[in-house]
């Protein structure tokens, strides 16, 4: 089974699709990691909660401060690539702090 963390590990195709859209190439490798940014943001939707925070697991479980900074992360360099509810990004920054300091705060919450 996916959680939640595991979809967000493999979101590094939104760091390579960020950087060909900036560049305005259209290349093979831009259009796959675009492909893949878009189906990982599906993904992660299903693991919102009721309060805007990502859960680990989903199915109602409460959210995780960590897991929701990390994923608001992957949602601000998502929207340069593709496109984004504002409403997604919205509820889960009511729950946890803006993304701009979110690998500092991830690495804070773990360890």
């Amino acid at each position: 089974m996916w959680r939640a963390d595991d979809l967000l590990d493999l979101s590094e195709p939104d760091w390579v699709a960020e950087i060909y859209s900036k560049s305005g190439q259209k290349s093979p490798i831009a259009l796959k990691a675009r492909r893949y940014v878009a189906a990982g943001y599906e993904r992660l939707l299903r693991y919102q909660s009721e309060s805007g925070g990502f859960s680990y697991w989903g199915h109602g479980e409460a959210p995780d401060l960590a897991l929701t900074t990390y994923a608001l992360e992957f949602l601000h360099h998502a929207a340069n690539v593709i496109s984004v509810d504002e409403g997604v990004v919205q509820a889960a920054e009511k729950m946890g702090p803006p993304a701009t300091d979110s690998r500092r705060i991830v690495a804070r919450a773990l360890g």
